[in-house]
């Protein structure tokens, strides 16, 4: 059985966007392609190019996230968005390790079978070609190796799982160019993902070290990346003056919506689904000694809804 359906991203404010391809319809921050008669098991790549002003911050998280809708009901709707952080750094060391999401994350999405998407990066700086090159990456033991998927590699390669839990990448005969041979030619990189074990509890923390071997050269340490597992321990999202809270987050169909507000006011909420059909409104009053109301999606079909309060 094919699919159709719509594609959604979501740029971070602070970027320029350069170019996309396929051509994507836009409106604002957001970018819209359209995907047809997409078979079982096969998949669609869109591509975009953004720029970062130079004079962004050092520190600043950049939160892209992208959506998928789909015209048939999808009995998997939680995995139909991705979201991917990035923070701006400054002069660096070219061989790191990233994780998203970054920072900590909730037993509710552990339990829920969160991903988290590795990248390692590599790069030549020596005076030579790279002949041969060996990546390694010891698995945290909280994280379920059953779970892994390859996404992306910048060459090709060997890949193989050791025993003890030890990934190895070879990337034979890759001949990567110096970085003063060819500066844009001498990086290369490693994606994949991995979910969490679901029996983790509070305040575990999952670690990662990967170890480059460039030819016979010793290995190059990169950072220890670190997620943790925390409970949530503030309120955020905003409407004006008013702190947001909607909970439980995924649900069963009944939700409940927390504002901070000082007065009563109206409240105007409109619930949309992915291709953007509006599918329940009203105003309803907030009084400030309860502050909470019930928000009923039960009758609607599984899947993903953007909620807009007004």
């Amino acid at each position: 059985m094919t699919t159709s359906g719509q594609v959604y991203a979501v740029l971070p404010g602070a970027v320029t966007l350069l170019s996309t391809s396929p051509a994507a319809a836009i409106s604002g921050d957001t970018l819209f392609w359209t995907y047809t008669n997409l078979l079982p098991g096969q998949g669609a790549f869109f591509s975009i190019l953004t720029q970062l002003p130079a004079t962004t911050t050092l520190g600043t998280v950049l939160h892209a996230h992208t959506l998928a809708g789909s015209l048939q009901t999808d009995p998997t709707p939680l995995n139909n968005v991705a979201h991917n952080y990035r923070t701006v750094i400054g002069s660096y060391d070219p061989n790191d390790k990233a994780v998203s999401p970054v920072g900590p994350i909730s037993p509710v999405q552990v339990s829920e079978g969160q991903e988290l998407v590795y990248k390692i990066r590599f790069q030549n700086t020596g005076t030579y070609y790279a002949f041969n090159i060996l990546v390694t990456d010891t698995l945290s033991g909280h994280l379920d190796i059953g779970s892994f998927k390859m996404l992306s590699a910048s060459h090709n390669y060997n890949l193989s799982l050791r025993d003890n839990g030890i990934l190895e990448w070879h990337f034979p005969n890759i001949m990567l160019p110096d970085s003063n041979m060819n500066e844009p030619e001498s990086h290369g990189y490693i994606l994949y993902s991995i979910k969490a074990k679901t029996n983790l509890q509070v305040n575990y923390e999952i670690l990662n070290t990967a170890y480059i071997f460039f030819d016979f050269n010793d290995a190059i340490i990169t950072n220890t990346t670190s997620t943790m597992v925390k409970l949530p321990n503030s309120i955020s999202g905003a409407i004006q003056d008013n702190n947001l809270l909607v909970y439980p987050n995924p649900g069963n169909g009944k939700f409940n919506i927390a504002l901070s507000s000082e007065s009563n006011e109206k409240i105007h909420i409109r619930v949309f689904n992915l291709l953007g059909k509006e599918v329940l409104q009203g105003p309803k009053t907030v009084l400030p000694q309860q502050k909470i109301m019930e928000l009923d999606l039960h009758h609607q079909p599984s899947g993903i809804y953007l909620l807009q309060l007004q």
